[in-house]
């Protein structure tokens, strides 16, 4: 059953990194026959297909963390080990959606500034305090707000420059309450 196991993680992670590179490779072409322009309206036709793409998907997640929730609380779960890999599974069902909950929150604005504000105000409500650690290095936290990552370098440093925040690597300080 382990061999199984790690057969299986090796083919999704295989399979994962030739999906990447395939839309990297889709990305790059489409830049190239695109341009500029054709790629904000790309991005822009993005957002809207990405909305509902959520929207069709949500339930599913739902429906799925119910499932496990019923069959935790049901007398067919006195086995030990498998109330404990239901609880695993329930628990990594959860972080995920809310991981993607707050992903479509930040990147919900228009504006660079605007995912910014949104995501370094989620940060510091999460901490409690105005300064908190973010746990993305610059490359990280541009695809987590899909901007490019010279336009997030280029509001960072306009922001700095304003007062708005402060920050050194992945330490951030808001000066001001958004």
């Amino acid at each position: 059953m382990r061999q199984n196991y790690f057969k299986n993680a090796a083919l999704l992670t295989g399979s994962d990194v030739v999906l990447r590179l395939a839309g990297m490779g889709l990305r790059i072409w489409l830049a190239n026959e695109l341009g500029g322009e054709g790629m904000g309206l790309y991005q822009l036709v993005l957002a809207v297909y990405s909305l509902f793409v959520t929207l069709a998907t949500a339930g599913v997640s739902v429906a799925a963390t119910r499932l496990m929730a019923e069959e935790l609380s049901g007398p067919a779960s006195a086995h030990g080990a498998a109330r404990g890999m239901l609880r695993r599974l329930l628990a990594v069902s959860m972080r995920k959606n809310l991981s993607l909950s707050q992903r479509i929150f930040c990147t919900t604005p228009k504006t660079v500034r605007g995912r910014l504000l949104t995501y370094f105000s989620a940060q510091a409500a999460r901490c409690g305090r105005m300064e908190f650690e973010v746990p993305f290095n610059r490359q990280q936290m541009a695809d987590f707000l899909s901007v490019d990552r010279s336009a997030l370098s280029a509001e960072l440093s306009k922001m700095k420059k304003e007062g708005l925040i402060d920050y050194h690597k992945d330490k951030f300080t808001l000066r001001q309450e958004h």
